[in-house]
């Protein structure tokens, strides 16, 4: 009789045994399935901007064409700021806001500026624009009398360089970037800043102001190669006189491909006619 159960337990524990093993051989095949799975690599954005820069510093036509490049097809709101403070005293502060369309095919501007005894710029008298490649509205201020102008087929529209692409280049062109510093920051986006002047006379928009002096310039370029940013500012002469000025400029890129580019809310009465809210 003990010779029975003895086989019996014998049987069971060999089977244990075996289901044991066959289990452990179970687990280590689905590891070997496991780590036979292919694993993704989330795609790496191309640095186009990296293009625009070297030892020599920042090539200004490369910089503006990747700039361009980067925005013509697409849609984004670019914002133009300028203040001028002449003799210690604030007396122009200009904002330009402009949501474009892809291809410039369709934008809208709204313009404000605040003068204190100092002569309007050329366009301190449109304060809103909207344009579309059939139909162009302009909106005046009250202080104008016409309040609203409809152009029906206008040949073109108001802006000849929607990113401010040529603006770019003649600005950084105007500079010494080998001099200046660059880093990467967080975000992968670039900080270029520099101090030194080399062709002063390629400042755009000097117009009346000689002798540009105690000059700066910081830039920051997406990776995909437009001007996130850029400010610069600098000392001048009102020609023909000794007046001092500062002048700093500002131009901001903002929702790249977010842009949402409809007709103004006032493009209603302009289309009404010529006159007023």
């Amino acid at each position: 009789m003990a010779s029975t159960s003895a086989g019996r337990y014998g049987a069971v524990w060999l089977l244990v045994i075996c289901l044991l093993l066959a289990g452990c051989q179970g687990l280590v095949g689905v590891d070997e399935r496991s780590s036979d799975t292919p694993t993704v690599t989330p795609a790496v954005v191309p640095d186009q901007a990296s293009e625009a820069f070297s030892a020599e510093g920042v090539d200004a036509g490369r910089l503006a064409e990747l700039h361009r490049q980067a925005l013509v097809r697409t849609n984004y709101t670019l914002t133009l700021s300028e203040r001028l403070v002449i003799d210690g005293d604030p007396r122009r502060v200009t904002t330009r806001r402009r949501q474009v369309g892809a291809e410039a095919r369709a934008y809208g501007i709204t313009r404000t500026e605040r003068t204190e005894n100092f002569a309007p710029s050329n366009y301190a008298g449109i304060e809103g624009y909207w344009y579309n490649g059939s139909t162009e509205l302009i909106r005046y201020p009250r202080s104008a009398g016409q309040r609203y102008e409809e152009v029906e087929n206008p040949s073109q529209g108001l802006l000849t360089d929607p990113t401010e692409h040529r603006t770019i280049e003649g600005m950084v062109s105007a500079f010494d970037t080998k001099a200046g510093t660059r880093e990467r920051l967080p975000n992968g986006s670039y900080l270029v800043r520099t101090g030194e002047l080399s062709r002063a006379d390629r400042i755009p928009g000097l117009g009346y102001f000689v002798d540009p002096r105690n000059a700066t310039l910081s830039l920051v370029v997406n990776p995909r190669g437009f001007v996130e940013r850029y400010r610069v500012s600098y000392s001048a002469t009102i020609a023909g006189t000794d007046r001092q000025v500062e002048v700093s400029r500002e131009l901001k890129v903002t929702r790249v491909g977010r842009t949402a580019v409809r007709p103004p809310a006032w493009a209603g009465a302009g289309q009404s006619g010529n006159g007023t809210d």
